[in-house]
């Protein structure tokens, strides 16, 4: 069927006949079509004067499309059809007596376009989970399947992993820790399997990293604290990125944030002296935060020692 709307006349001048369209009789129609079958929309229309035609599709120009027209009809054609001519087309007659338009929708029967917004939602060191959204134009017909690819950054070829999936989403297993992953995505209906949404960036499979092995003070001021810690002995299967220090006042429930470095160390400065304060740091790796390390209570006071000397030097010379 041809699904047809008109629109009301925007002026009219007794006497001289406004444009008109053939497309009335039945009211509703819808053009559908196979893939790779031409588009043929031939439509009588009438005015005078002859209306100047012009045909859209969702608002803009129609793309491929050849037409030809002349006082008595208008007719588009689109040779070789595919999934991305389908839509609403809208032809607008006009002339001095003034304007009529309708609505033409076209389903063109074709396997679906590409899924939208691939990403991954959730990374291990030996599965990701990955999620997406339908495709814009599903080719006519319900989106029955997903079907998910695999290849690995170091290789030129796909491998299917997955070829049953009926939701938006998936979990990838057996990948290998450290290894970085290309995926891409096909949906499927009754016409066929359509085109893929492919990764932009390899994903890493990994997990969040183990905590730092030693956080410890290495200078204490009257308003600030030193700190220096290790590096976690597993980075989870991906390259720590960063460290995050927090710190907690003695006597409080509260962990704020204090800074996010790439190095091992930092001073934290402006803080109360004598009071004591806890400090914890966090790896980071693509996957996430580790869990944290935690210092010793630590007293921020200037720190006083006894005088010293060392005399083995000089007691081991010889005066002559």
């Amino acid at each position: 069927m041809m699904v047809v709307q008109r629109s009301q006349t925007t002026s009219w001048k007794r006497g001289t006949p406004s444009p008109t369209c053939g497309l009335i009789y039945p009211p509703l129609r819808t053009l559908v079509v196979r893939a790779g079958c031409s588009i043929r929309l031939f439509v009588p229309i009438k005015g005078r004067p002859a209306p100047t035609v012009s045909w859209t599709k969702e608002g803009g120009p129609v793309p491929r499309a050849v037409i030809d027209s002349t006082e008595s009809f208008t007719m588009l054609i689109i040779p070789e059809s595919s999934r991305i001519d389908a839509g609403k087309y809208e032809l607008t007659l006009e002339n001095t007596a003034g304007k009529k338009s309708a609505d033409i929708h076209v389903r063109v029967l074709d396997s679906p376009g590409p899924p939208l917004n691939l990403k991954p939602v959730k990374i291990d060191k030996d599965s990701i989970i990955l999620q997406w959204e339908m495709p814009l134009i599903d080719g006519g017909a319900k989106i029955t399947n997903y079907i998910i690819q695999k290849r690995e950054s170091t290789r030129k070829a796909f491998v299917t992993a997955i070829t049953n999936c009926p939701t938006t989403s998936v979990r990838i297993a057996e990948l290998g820790e450290g290894c970085e992953y290309y995926f891409r995505v096909s949906a499927e209906n009754e016409y066929g399997i359509g085109e893929a949404v492919e990764t932009a960036d390899p994903i890493r499979a990994s997990q969040a990293p183990t905590p730092p092995e030693s956080i410890i003070p290495t200078d204490i001021t009257k308003n600030s604290v030193s700190l220096a810690w290790t590096k976690p002995k597993h980075d989870g299967g991906s390259r720590i990125t960063g460290y995050v220090l927090e710190a907690q006042k003695k006597g409080t429930d509260q962990w704020a944030h204090v800074t996010t470095v790439k190095t091992m160390d930092f001073t934290v400065k402006n803080l109360n002296e004598n009071e004591e304060y806890i400090f914890r740091v966090m790896a980071v790796n693509h996957s996430g935060r580790s869990a944290p390390r935690d210092s010793k209570l630590i007293a921020v006071k200037d720190c006083t020692s006894l005088p010293e000397f060392d005399l083995r030097g000089e007691l081991g010379n010889t005066i002559h």
